[in-house]
């Protein structure tokens, strides 16, 4: 499949770039989940492939699920969007998270949180379903327009509008709700973790905010400009460099931050409970960190990959199949958002009890 290389940019190039994406949208390159806007045309169809747990069926892929354009992984529940703009959803359904709204057509993103789902609609407006116990699933009025990115935390949301600036909602115990001055303006790129929130602006600097324990919030003078893309993790951070490299920062008490000898020509990044993915240029997917369930282990042979996803003890690939060839969206609007190389969201889903011991 045409994949293309990780090209080294200038913080000047990359100025320009991610001013230019706020104006059109996104940019053509493959890569991985996390992102909350519309996929161009061009973007590549393929079929699901799931790893790690499968306690709840969140790997449990539905049969003859195709022409999929976008994967999101949650804590124990996973998410797909197609070409049409149909969500379909499978695993724990406890909360409702698998239950489709009833109002969603035509989506063109979609993020999973800990127990709650969001999609973004054609017309920019976000839909949301599932645990609402902190209102993470009531959707203020100020996201009903004008959003183009979208991303879930365990027990919060976030939605990034089409004139840089943030929302945020749900739970905020550790401010995670509350978008400080730095990070409510200017901004491409949004990622929601368990408890703190990551933003990428304009310049390439990267801001991130809340619960911050294990450093996860505290940025890297690395992460300071030339960022091309940002996800978030349990209680860890990842962001994807200009020239293909990944930096990472925050808790490492499994080995998520240990980035993996020799990782380079990266174009898309995911940050799940305690492990991390990377996609690179050729297609093929690299992990790290917790592997209890072998969801830091990519499948063997899993290759022509076009998007990645991370989730609790889980993991998501979109992959371009031969029977596949060379079909892709025809369409720039309404098709998804998870394969993006310069907007990555990650998503967090912690804290959850299950066979009657808490994780998290």
């Amino acid at each position: 499949m045409p994949f293309n290389n990780a090209i080294p940019i200038t913080n000047k190039d990359l100025l320009f770039l991610v001013l230019w994406l706020s104006l059109i949208g996104e940019v053509w390159l493959p890569a991985a989940p996390g992102i909350g806007t519309e996929q161009p045309a061009g973007t590549p169809i393929g079929k699901v492939v799931a790893w790690g747990d499968d306690f709840m069926g969140q790997t449990a892929v539905p049969g003859g699920l195709a022409g999929v354009v976008a994967v999101a992984a949650g804590w124990q529940h996973s998410l797909a969007l197609k070409s049409d703009g149909v969500v379909v959803a499978w695993g724990d359904n406890g909360a409702g998270q698998c239950t489709v709204h009833v109002t969603v057509t035509g989506a063109k993103a979609i993020s999973a949180g800990g127990e709650h789902s969001l999609a973004l609609l054609v017309e920019g407006r976000v839909v949301a379903w599932g645990n609402d116990d902190y209102s993470q699933a009531s959707v203020p009025f100020e996201a009903t327009t004008g959003v183009i990115a979208i991303a879930a935390g365990q027990f919060h949301s976030m939605a990034l509008k089409s004139d840089g600036t943030v929302l945020a909602w749900g739970y905020d115990e550790y401010g995670q709700a509350t978008v400080p001055v730095d990070a409510a303006s200017n901004v491409v790129a949004i990622a929601a973790g368990q408890y703190h929130n990551v933003v990428l602006k304009t310049d390439g600097r990267v801001v991130a905010w809340g619960y911050d324990v294990n450093g996860q919030t505290t940025v890297p003078a690395g992460a300071l400009a030339g960022v091309a893309g940002i996800v978030a993790g349990l209680r860890h951070t990842l962001a994807l460099k200009g020239d293909g490299t990944v930096l990472a920062w925050g808790s490492n008490l499994n080995g998520q931050i240990s980035l993996p000898g020799l990782l380079a020509g990266v174009t898309g990044i995911a940050a799940g409970e305690e492990h991390s993915l990377a996609l690179k240029s050729d297609g093929s997917v690299s992990g790290w960190g917790n592997n209890n369930f072998t969801q830091a282990t990519p499948p063997d042979g899993l290759n022509t990959v076009t998007a990645i996803s991370a989730g609790g003890y889980h993991s998501l690939a979109l992959q371009r199949a031969a029977n596949f060839g060379n079909q892709t969206v025809s369409t720039s609007g309404g098709a998804g958002f998870y394969a993006y190389k310069f907007r990555h969201h990650g998503t967090g889903c912690e804290q959850c009890v299950r066979d009657g011991r808490k994780y998290g």
